[in-house]
């Protein structure tokens, strides 16, 4: 009973969260501003990335 009930439960966790990332897909591929934003962000995360391994390695 208690894995039914975890299943279920589950399974409208993920439905959910299968929409609101479509939804949010949508918002970023239709604002050219937001998707240059995370692009931009992603690029900074990977460069510190790169300068803390370059830092630990000597």
């Amino acid at each position: 009973m208690y894995g039914l009930i975890f299943m279920s439960l589950t399974f409208i966790v993920f439905v959910a969260y299968g929409v609101f990332a479509g939804k949010m897909r949508t918002l970023v591929y239709k604002s050219p501003k937001v998707l240059r934003g995370m692009q931009w962000t992603f690029g900074i995360i990977f460069i510190l990335f790169a300068i803390q391994l370059a830092v630990s390695t000597l």
